[in-house]
């Protein structure tokens, strides 16, 4: 739908996105990603948000 109509929209998954799952959400057309938990319960939050964003490059 979005890409039929041109549309600017975002597709933003918010809950259980972990290291194991952002590749393929950004594959199945993810264009947000919210890791809260994941990233806040851990133990180095800024490493894991550098590997997150390592992961979708």
């Amino acid at each position: 739908m979005i890409s039929a109509t041109h549309s600017k929209a975002l597709i933003e998954i918010d809950g259980g996105v972990n290291q194991e799952n952002t590749k393929p959400l950004i594959q199945a057309g993810a264009g947000v990603l919210v890791a809260g938990n994941f990233v806040f319960s851990a133990p180095n939050p800024k490493e894991v948000i550098q590997r997150l964003k390592s992961i979708s490059k």
